[in-house]
Formats: structure tokens, sequence, C-alpha cells
């Protein structure tokens, strides 16, 4: 009762309002998928089908299937009145997402609409269906399916530049401590104008960026190599940062992602 209710008020406000301000779908996990046809307009074999392809593509976009609800990907359809001889129909795609609000300190279940896509058309009777399946597959999904991958590879992209930029600043400071460590005499721990000697500090070799070694080491210059966290822009390997260090400056920084 409480889901009927719950979705019930999702397609009034839907009808009401027109459109919902999109969020960010990045995060998007796992999806249960959904149709409301309550006045049977699809035949059971047909939604059956739709459903499967939809999980179909989704599992190929990377997004999990789930018998749960905390996120339902809706496909609503219904006849709308209309003077014109053929029917009008509505066909819609939205997605609701069970999140907590604050209220008064505390944190409230609620429900938010992070996606919403909608069509009106007209169809000849004997192509209703056909024009309802079309309408879903090959439009309102479709949109959807290109802002979560849109949004997912903004988030991958951002994800990339804080990670190198961690590596590059993580290393930096390692390649100070190797140049104070060429400048010092050997009776104070350090290298006499050589970075041969040099190690890495302990507590430096991993952080919440990567994790960092030495390639090379000669009397003249030293190279680090930073391996980040992050997945590179081929989705396979991770970032990695290359630093040549001098002694009195970096001679060259290459980021591989």
């Amino acid at each position: 009762m409480k889901k009927s209710c719950f979705l019930f008020f999702v397609f009034i406000c839907s009808s009401i309002w027109g459109q919902f301000a999109a969020f960010n779908l990045k995060g998007l996990t796992d999806i249960s998928v959904r149709i409301s046809d309550e006045q049977n307009i699809l035949t059971t074999v047909q939604k059956d089908k739709l459903i499967s392809d939809i999980k179909l593509k989704l599992l190929s976009a990377g997004v999990k299937i789930s018998s749960k609800e905390k996120s339902i990907l809706m496909f609503n359809v219904s006849y709308v009145k209309s003077t014109l001889e053929d029917p009008r129909i509505l066909t819609q795609v939205f997605l609701i997402e069970r999140v907590k609000v604050l209220r008064e300190k505390e944190l409230v279940p609620s429900a938010a609409i992070t996606f919403t896509e909608s069509k009106f058309f007209t169809a000849q009777f004997n192509s209703v269906q056909n024009s309802v399946i079309d309408s879903f597959t090959d439009e309102l999904f479709v949109h959807f399916l290109d802002n979560y991958l849109k949004d997912k590879e903004d988030g991958n992209l951002f994800s990339q530049h804080e990670n190198t930029n961690g590596l590059i600043s993580d290393l930096t400071n390692i390649a100070s401590l190797a140049q104070v460590y060429f400048r010092k005499p050997t009776t104070l721990g350090g290298g006499a104008n050589s970075f041969i000697g040099f190690e890495i500090p302990k507590q430096l070799k991993v952080s919440s960026n990567g994790t960092y070694t030495i390639a090379e080491k000669t009397s003249e210059s030293i190279t680090f190599i930073g391996i980040g966290n992050e997945l590179g822009k081929d989705r396979l390997n991770r970032i990695r940062v290359t630093m040549v260090i001098g002694m009195n400056s970096i001679i060259s920084t290459t980021v591989n992602n």
C-alpha cells in the first residue's frame, strides 16, 4: 500500500511540475527496473522483454541490477484524454532514489526524483504498443543512459585530475627532501653532492594519493615514480607520474594516464 501511494504521488508530481531538476548520476551503482502500466497498454510478454532489454543495456554500461528498491528506474505509460481520433499517449522515464534528508537535526528517510524525461505523442491504434516500446528504448532510456555516462565520465575526469595533482604534490615534497640530502655533508647524514644514498622515508612511500618508488639514482639526478589510486583514461592502468630531480630543480615531470 505504501509503495503504490508513493508511486501515485510521484506520477502526480511529474504531471504537475513537468520537469524535475536533474541530479548528477555519477554515483549511481545499482538499479531496479519497474514498469507502471495501469491501463494495460502493453502485454505481459512485452513488459518482460522491455525490462530484460533495459537490464542488459544497464549492465553493459556498468550499472548493477538490484532487486532492492533503493534506486528505481521507472517506466510509466498511460493514455491521455484527447479530442483527436487516434490515441494520445504519455511515456515517462524517471529515476526514484531513496535518500535521507536533514529535518530538525535528524536524518529522515525520503525519496527524490534524480532524473526525469517524458514524451507525448499520437499513434495509430494498430501501432500503439510498438510506438510505446520505441519511445522507451530509442528515446527516453537513451537520454537517461547518455546523462548517466556523461556524469560518470565527468566524475572520472575530475577524480583523475585530483589524483594527478595529489601525486605531483607528494613527489614534489619527496623531491625537496632528496635535494636537502644532496646538499648535506656525509657527516650530517647527507649525500655530499650525490643522490645515490637517498631513500624515500618509510612514512612517505604510501599516501592517500598513491605509492612512491625510486626508479633510478645517479650522483647528479634521481627519478621518482608515483602510482595513483585512480585508473587513467584507458580505465585499465593506474595514473603514473614520473619526476626527475636535479641538484637544484625538478628536471621533468611526466604524466601517463
